[in-house]
């Protein structure tokens, strides 16, 4: 005979495993440093992507009067204000990536504890002792 309570923790702890404790146990799997230095690679190059995506599409769609003002911009200033904004808009996403992806962490290793702590119980649930085996195959397949 089978534990209705452990029946019901084992159902919990697989709809964990394959629910919200997924994106937990992928994140635990790396050390706080490693994932959020990972997060930071990561939010390095797709706001940089992003960056020269939208320069792009702003110099596309003002084309002409970029070309028209060529004559009378000093580039290497107007590449050092660039630059400049570059760089603090990429150092404000870094630091709120930094914040985050730690919140995140320590989020899924609390998850993880939770999760860990229920494994625990799982064990202390022991079953439901069966009466002796007389014999019968109907008790067989009840036990």
């Amino acid at each position: 005979m089978v534990n209705p309570l452990r029946l019901r923790e084992m159902v919990s702890l697989a709809s964990f495993e394959e629910g919200r404790g997924r994106v937990s146990m992928n994140i635990c799997r790396y050390y706080r440093s490693d994932y959020i230095a990972f997060s930071m690679i990561r939010t390095f190059l797709l706001t940089t992507v992003g960056l020269l995506i939208a320069a792009a599409l702003f110099a596309a769609a003002n084309a002409e009067e970029l070309l028209d003002a060529l004559v009378y911009m000093d580039i290497p200033a107007v590449l050092r204000q660039a630059a400049a904004v570059y760089l603090l808009i990429l150092s404000a996403y870094l630091a709120l990536t930094f914040v985050l992806a730690g919140r995140r962490y320590k989020e899924a290793e609390r998850q993880m504890n939770d999760y860990e702590l229920h494994l625990a119980d799982l064990r202390d649930l022991t079953e439901v002792p069966y009466s002796e085996d007389t014999g019968d195959d109907d008790d067989f397949w009840r036990t």
